[in-house]
């Protein structure tokens, strides 16, 4: 795509097509785009050491929790048999906070492999904090305890 280029595959190649890569045109494109204001929001991301204090969570948070409630598939598997025991129940926010933490942690999962400009990482770790952020509200706004402390 450079002029140096361009000049040399005609001398060498004199009246024979040449064609720009798609993948590394776009590429190329993107990152003239997009490098300036993805650098920017990568160090904002790392100013607010959100990984850092996420990190720091889901480790008090797994000496916290009953081992027995660690077995989501086990709690899922009682959901559907109906011989979920309530002595389970007392950790849920807990391990529901594990696990979402696990999963905006298993971010890098998004991408492609092609890396910058295909693959934005920590776009995508933005992305599941939102969604993370977005779910919480859903769940607040449906816990029960919030609709009789409505009614009353």
């Amino acid at each position: 795509m450079g002029k140096g280029i361009s000049t040399a595959v005609e001398e060498v190649f004199p009246g024979v097509p040449d064609f720009i890569c798609h993948f590394h045109f776009l590429r190329d494109l993107g990152k003239d785009l997009l490098l300036d204001d993805y650098t920017a929001f990568q160090k904002r991301v790392r100013k607010l050491n959100v990984r850092v204090s996420l990190r720091r969570q889901a480790k008090y948070l797994e000496k916290k929790i009953n081992q027995k409630c660690m077995d989501v598939e086990g709690i899922l598997q009682g959901i559907q048999s109906g011989n979920l025991q309530g002595s389970q129940f007392g950790d849920y926010p807990l391990v529901l906070t594990y696990t979402l933490i696990i999963w905006i942690f298993d971010y890098s999962g998004e991408s492609s492999g092609y890396k910058f400009s295909f693959d934005r990482p920590y776009l995508d770790f933005y992305g599941r904090i939102k969604k993370v952020h977005q779910l919480l509200g859903q769940i607040k706004n449906t816990n029960p305890t919030n609709d009789s402390a409505r009614s009353q």
